[in-house]
């Protein structure tokens, strides 16, 4: 089986003829664990809908492909990984700058239709209407929105919860207690260490998910209990799953941010490691049990679901 001929129709055959092949190869090496030959990629690419989503998984496979090949350290690997979702998100809808997108002319008219009392240029209604617009422009165009939007739809379920899971910057006491000590949910009014005495249970201080709340969460000597899902809400609850998912994937971009804007080594590797981080211009302290090898393999299968999901709409 070959490839489709309909792609990159402004190069020169010859060209495509010496290209095409070694492209399959460097995608494949990278997405070993997608494909299980050359022939069932080519299969793959050969099913996607039109020319554009063949040619957008053909240049963001081998950008990735060449990428992983060379990229060694763990936190340059999360830049380019965001990056790869960016580019992906931002094919569907055109990125342009806010200043160009308020100056659309259905844009502004809703505006004001919206906002009457701004013909009086009264400046308390110009601050809402600027606002009420850059959120309807974070909407289409926020990043982290769009990031969300992405993990949510092709990261499966199981991988979600372990992401959340394994960022750890909750700094706060800690219940030790194993499934079969639950008493069931307790009342906000409870406190942890009367609980913890009526029952003769141990806390202790350490580092918990964004999700962790001691009257609900299930702890193994200060490991998160997420696999269980008899006793993480986050495999029932999609509105908590969802909302913690926002928390745990800002905080990753914003990794991806500090090195990239301000020159700082995130504590993102391949082993379980203590740093800080920077939230609401205080520093923190946090523990990152997310592997890099880990999150590589994650946005690999992710990466190919996207592209399933094209298939799945003809």
């Amino acid at each position: 089986m070959s490839l489709r001929k309909d792609i990159y129709p402004n190069a020169k055959q010859r060209d495509l003829d010496r290209i095409l092949p070694q492209l399959v190869t460097e995608i494949l090496r990278a997405f070993q664990s997608c494909f299980t030959s050359e022939q069932d990629l080519i299969q793959f690419i050969n099913r996607l809908p039109s020319r554009e989503i063949v040619e957008l998984f053909l240049d963001s496979g081998r950008f990735y492909a060449v990428s992983k090949s060379v990229i060694t350290e763990p936190f340059v690997k999360l830049i380019m990984i965001f990056s790869m979702i960016e580019r992906l998100t931002s094919a569907e809808i055109p990125y342009t700058e806010f200043k160009n997108w308020i100056r659309e002319n259905e844009v502004l008219r809703a505006a004001v239709e919206e906002n009457p009392d701004i013909s009086d240029f009264h400046l308390s209604s110009l601050k809402q209407l600027i606002d009420s617009l850059r959120e309807k422009y974070n909407e289409i165009y926020g990043f982290v929105r769009n990031i969300l939007s992405y993990f949510t739809e092709y990261i499966a379920l199981r991988h979600q919860i372990m992401i959340i899971a394994s960022i750890h910057v909750k700094d706060t006491e800690i219940l030790r207690r194993y499934p079969d000590q639950v008493t069931g949910v307790q009342p906000y009014s409870v406190t942890i260490s009367d609980f913890a005495t009526e029952h003769n249970l141990e806390t202790s201080k350490g580092y918990m998910p964004v999700c962790y709340d001691w009257r609900q969460c299930c702890v193994d000597v200060n490991t998160c209990c997420w696999r269980s899902k008899k006793t993480c809400r986050l495999w029932i609850d999609d509105e908590e799953r969802i909302k913690r998912l926002k928390t745990t994937i800002k905080l990753l971009y914003d990794f991806r941010s500090v090195f990239v804007h301000r020159a700082e080594l995130p504590p993102f590797s391949e082993h379980p490691t203590f740093g800080m981080y920077k939230h609401n211009k205080k520093w923190r302290d946090c523990l990152i049990l997310l592997k890099s090898s880990e999150f590589e393999a994650i946005f690999e299968e992710s990466f190919v679901e996207y592209f399933k999901s094209k298939i799945d709409l003809e």
